[in-house]
């Protein structure tokens, strides 16, 4: 048995336990209080149903120290609602895909004007597109000309 768990990297008690049985295997866990703290789950997650287990475990907190109870450790709330199949969908993180499979034209060379009064949208040499205001030019006779001369 020493070269077996010299091999695998492990105790030699360990292996002994396991193969005679002596040691009991873990089974769920069940505590007294669960059904009534079920009830109180569901009840809450009926009302709530968006709210995951550390909300309601607050809420369940919340209520039970007013009623002058001791308040429920959030790790059991998370087993019994995991237990009953209360539980929110998890966040993985992943994006979705990308809705279009082509690429987005970004190298035009001159400025897009759009139909939106008062504003180009200005896409050159690769770079992001931004949004400028479009000025109005200024006339001659708001620059003080008059006829292509300047008034004094």
């Amino acid at each position: 048995m020493k070269q077996v768990t010299d091999t695998l990297g492990l105790a030699r008690s360990n292996i002994a336990e396991r193969v005679k049985g002596a040691r009991p295997k873990r089974g769920p866990q069940t505590r007294d209080g669960d059904l009534e703290m079920t009830a109180a789950i569901r009840r809450l997650v009926d009302a709530r149903p968006t709210y995951g287990y550390r909300r309601i475990a607050a809420l369940l907190k919340r209520e039970r120290r007013s009623d002058g109870l001791a308040p429920v450790n959030a790790k059991r709330v998370y087993r019994l609602m995991k237990r009953h199949g209360l539980l929110l969908a998890r966040h993985t993180g992943r994006r979705r895909p990308r809705d279009h499979d082509g690429q987005v034209a970004t190298a035009l060379k001159y400025p897009l004007v759009l139909g939106w009064p008062g504003v180009h949208l200005l896409e050159r040499r690769g770079r992001a597109p931004r949004l400028r205001p479009r000025l109005p030019r200024p006339r001659d006779h708001q620059l003080g000309r008059h006829d292509g001369r300047r008034l004094r």
